[in-house]
């Protein structure tokens, strides 16, 4: 059995072969970029909320900037492969209980749409940054 492709060395052998293209970041997440360079912020676990290409492509774009991205969602194909870019994706309805720790997250990036996410605030810790309809707020 192949190792994870979480595994740096093992990507190279993954039988799924090389990583699919991943369209351009979006703005919302270029934004958040800009932002955390200005706080000099260039690494931290990143939570992503979402499923579809938008919040695929921004884990890719802050993996491959060295965060160590989660991304979590409904089940999607859009989210599959993406362990070939060093991201750890979660399928799960957004609307039920995160399954982290409390005060995993050093920084969110919400794409969502789901403003009521109570959890968001649980796996974030204080002091922790999160993107959200294009404003951004610190715990």
């Amino acid at each position: 059995m192949p190792e994870s492709p979480d595994v740096p060395w093992a990507r190279d052998d993954d039988p799924r072969g090389a990583p699919p293209k991943i369209p351009n970041a979006p703005e919302h997440a270029v934004s958040f970029e800009r932002f955390l360079n200005q706080k000099d912020i260039k690494s931290g676990r990143l939570l992503i909320l979402g499923h579809d290409h938008q919040s695929c492509a921004s884990a890719v774009h802050f993996s491959q900037l060295g965060y160590e991205t989660y991304l979590v969602g409904e089940r999607s194909p859009a989210i599959d492969n993406l362990d070939l870019h060093g991201v750890r994706t979660f399928a799960q309805n957004l609307r039920d209980h995160l399954l982290f720790e409390d005060d995993f997250f050093d920084l969110a990036l919400d794409l969502s749409g789901n403003n009521k996410n109570h959890q968001l605030a649980r796996v974030l810790r204080t002091g922790a940054f999160i993107s959200m309809n294009g404003k951004i707020e610190k715990k």
